[in-house]
């Protein structure tokens, strides 16, 4: 897929995109509020008459009229149940499947099966947006664009229907994604594309853009988050743990890990980071993990922001100016980052 969009949104701000997207099941599209994300999709989709578009879509242009949207709000019916918002999707659904699984296990996979008798009125609104996602997928659109479709549902019901989600993408439906939860845009998406003031200016693994997107650009301080990831190798069910190794080191997280690739993941703030030199600082953190310093960033209100990192892994720690000179603390030096899990 390739696409080019400009859409004037006020007199100062004008959304100039594009990006070329080659082979992909499910990318994630980030970026700071205002970057001009749901403009994008919502040009995308065809819902912006002033908005130029230009694409390619599996040899030939996108028919917009088959692009599925997600929005936060769930935008149901209301004088229909929830039956009745789905049947009327798949009434005007395309004359071709595109997701090859039934409608049953569509509506199951969103979680939706016991909710068929239901108003709209009488919705959590995690089960208003579970409803909505499955009505675009009843539609069997060409490309499903998600723009935060699950902020409102609990996390362990959001694992499990992304782990679906994916799955779908990669049997055929191609889908971008736009998500506050980083965790869920590092393990779901194959790439991300990153907006700054209505332009993508960065298209690449999660892990590298993750890291551009925490950079500002005065004094390139890196702030609030990292993220882990690896193999689960130990659940503990009875505090709710799971340990997953990072570059041969254990991690605990608390979050619901991907059960279908045996994979969990950690965001880690940068604030809640503690590093020590030698190792013999007794903490009652869960996670220690040894890794080394690679830049000491300026400092911002009395505050410097480290770049740490072992292997591919990278995780920040926001300390004192007076941490740093107690510690005499250096690039290249060997330390332990606490952090809870």
């Amino acid at each position: 897929m390739e696409f080019s969009v400009t859409l004037p949104r006020t007199a100062e701000f004008t959304v100039e995109a594009s990006a070329s997207l080659l082979n992909f099941s499910m990318v994630g599209l980030t970026g700071h509020s205002g970057a001009g994300k749901t403009s994008l999709f919502r040009a995308l989709a065809g819902l912006e008459k002033n908005a130029q578009v230009h694409s390619r879509f599996k040899n030939g242009a996108l028919n917009r009229a088959r692009v599925g949207l997600v929005f936060q709000e769930p935008l149901l019916l209301p004088h229909l149940t929830v039956e009745g918002n789905l049947q009327l999707a798949t009434r005007y659904k395309a004359s071709h499947r595109t997701i090859s699984q039934d409608d049953d296990a569509i509506i199951a996979g969103c979680h939706c099966q016991h909710l068929l008798q239901r108003s709209p009125n009488g919705l959590s609104g995690g089960e208003a947006q579970r409803v909505a996602l499955a009505r675009a997928l009843l539609n069997q659109p060409e490309l499903l664009l998600l723009d935060e479709p699950l902020s409102a549902v609990d996390q362990s019901t959001r694992t499990s229907i992304m782990q679906w989600l994916r799955t779908v993408a990669d049997q055929g439906l191609p889908m971008m994604l736009i998500s506050h939860d980083i965790s869920d845009l590092w393990l779901h998406c194959q790439s991300l594309l990153l907006m700054q003031d209505g332009q993508i200016v960065c298209h690449d693994v999660p892990a590298e853009v993750i890291h551009t997107m925490y950079k500002q650009s005065a004094g390139g301080r890196v702030q609030q988050v990292a993220v882990l990831a690896g193999p689960v190798v130990r659940a503990e069910n009875s505090n709710a743990f799971t340990g997953f190794k990072c570059e041969g080191q254990l991690v605990y997280t608390t979050r619901c890990q991907d059960s279908e690739n045996n994979r969990a993941t950690l965001s880690v703030a940068a604030h809640s980071v503690v590093i020590d030199k030698n190792g013999q600082v007794p903490t009652s953190l869960d996670n220690q993990f040894m890794c080394e310093v690679q830049e000491i960033g300026p400092p911002i209100d009395e505050e410097v922001t480290v770049s740490l990192q072992r292997g591919s892994a990278r995780l920040y720690a926001t300390i004192s100016v007076a941490a740093v000179k107690r510690l005499n603390l250096q690039n290249g030096d060997t330390v332990r980052a606490s952090f809870p899990a």
